[in-house]
């Protein structure tokens, strides 16, 4: 398998896997949202591109990113960390993220 063949095969997982895999900046800003963000969240890839993570962070979670960005920047992993977020009906999801540089 070429390199070109096995980009697209991974691509195809990342974007139709179950687990919510969303890409940002490191300021925030959305650019990348599978089917299984689309599905957790209640938000489209179309609605939320362009926009900022924040806007799914509940005001008393908001803290915690600013620790996460300096971890992501010193090039190490946040794994398994227990944390709540917004569905776009407003109601509140108990999840399990992972954060990777």
């Amino acid at each position: 398998m070429n390199t070109e063949d096995e980009l697209h095969r991974l691509a195809a997982i990342v974007k139709f896997s179950a687990d919510g895999i969303v890409g940002m900046t490191l300021n925030g800003t959305i650019n990348e949202w599978n089917q299984g963000a689309e599905q957790i969240y209640g938000r489209s890839a179309d609605a939320v591109r362009g926009t900022n993570f924040l806007n799914l962070i509940p005001p008393d979670r908001r803290a915690e990113i600013g620790a996460f960005l300096d971890q992501i920047q010193r090039g190490e992993h946040v794994d398994a960390f227990e944390t709540r977020r917004v569905r776009r009906d407003g109601t509140t999801l108990h999840l399990s993220t992972s954060i990777s540089p």
